[in-house]
């Protein structure tokens, strides 16, 4: 998950061409943006969810705190 603007969406995209030159498929990365703004991130949180990932890479800032909160509300985060 990486926050719309140039140094997410970049971040983001190093991200995923790097786990996938170490040998991760494609199908196996799901790469979100979001709008760090939003009132809400429950639709990105929810893909999050739907996705069941073994880990999540969150990139942004203050904004960050309020989704990782949201991801641990619906039992995506360390206690998993």
């Amino acid at each position: 998950m990486a926050t719309n603007d140039p140094y997410g969406t970049g971040l983001s995209e190093n991200t995923v061409n790097n786990l996938v030159s170490d040998g991760l498929s494609e199908d196996n990365i799901q790469a979100i943006t979001y709008d760090p703004q939003a009132a809400n991130f429950d639709s990105e949180i929810q893909r999050m969810v739907d996705f069941n990932p073994d880990a999540i890479v969150v990139i942004g800032f203050e904004e960050s705190s309020r989704i990782i909160q949201g991801l641990n509300a619906q039992g995506i985060g360390p206690q998993r």
